[in-house]
C-alpha cells in the first residue's frame, strides 16, 4: 500500500523550529540576567568610588578653608596624604589658594584631566577607606576675592559720611563693611580603587569661599 500523504517530516520541522525559538528565548533571558548583574555591580562600584570622591572633595575644602601660609606644609591625618608642591598652592603671589589663574607660573597645568602617573596634573593625593581608594585633586582655576584669611572684606574708610561718627553715639565709627566677594575655585577630583584603577569616579566642582 502506498502512502500518499506523510506528515512526519513537517511535524519534525515544526518541532525543530519551536525548539530553536525556545532556545533563543532562554538564551536571551540568560543574557539579560547576566547583563543586569554586571550593570548592577558596575553601578555599585561606581557609587562607592563616587562617595570616595565626595569625601576627597571635603578634604580639599579643608585645605582651602585653612589657607596655610607660604612655606607651611599643610597636612591632614590621612593615609599617604601628599602635597605635590606646597609652593604651588600657598605662595602668596602665585599660589593657587591666593592668586588668580592669570598670576600662576607659566606652564602650570590647568587641564581638567588628571593622570595618576604624572604629579604635575594634580596638587594633592591621599587614600581613603578599606579597601583603599586613592583620591587625586587639583585646583584648575582661581577667581580672586576678598575672603582670604577667613572672612569677608574689612572696612571701607574715607572722607564724608562713611567716616563720620554716628549722630549722638560716642566712639562709634561710621565706617561700613566692604561687601564680601568670595574666592571662586574650580576643582577636579579623581577617585579610583588602588587595587583596580578601572573602578573610578571623576568630579568637577565649583567651590566658593
Amino acid at each position: 500500500m502506498k502512502i500518499l500523504n506523510d506528515k512526519k517530516g513537517s511535524t519534525l520541522l515544526v518541532v525543530l523550529v519551536l525548539s530553536a525559538v525556545a532556545l533563543l528565548v532562554a538564551a536571551g533571558l540568560l543574557y539579560m540576567l547576566i547583563l543586569g548583574t554586571k550593570t548592577s555591580g558596575s553601578s555599585k562600584r561606581y557609587k562607592t568610588a563616587l562617595e570616595a570622591g565626595r569625601a576627597g572633595a571635603d578634604v580639599v575644602y579643608q585645605l582651602i578653608n585653612a589657607r596655610p601660609t607660604t612655606g607651611l606644609p599643610f597636612s591632614i591625618p590621612l593615609a599617604n596624604f601628599t602635597v605635590v608642591d606646597n609652593n604651588r598652592l600657598t605662595n602668596a603671589a602665585t599660589g593657587k589658594l591666593y592668586a588668580p589663574t592669570a598670576s600662576w607660573p607659566i606652564g602650570t597645568n590647568t587641564s581638567i584631566s588628571i593622570d595618576p602617573s604624572n604629579n604635575s596634573t594634580y596638587d594633592i593625593s591621599f587614600d581613603l577607606g578599606t579597601p583603599a581608594y586613592t583620591v587625586y585633586a587639583k585646583i584648575t582655576d582661581t577667581v580672586k576675592g576678598n575672603s582670604a584669611g577667613g572672612g569677608g572684606g574689612g572696612k571701607l574708610h574715607g572722607g564724608g559720611t562713611s567716616d563720620a561718627k554716628s549722630s549722638g553715639t560716642v566712639g562709634v565709627s561710621g565706617s561700613i563693611s566692604a561687601p564680601s566677594n568670595p574666592y571662586l575655585y574650580s576643582i577636579e577630583i579623581l577617585a579610583l580603587k588602588a587595587a583596580n584603577p578601572q573602578e573610578r569616579a571623576k568630579l568637577g566642582i565649583l567651590y566658593q569661599y
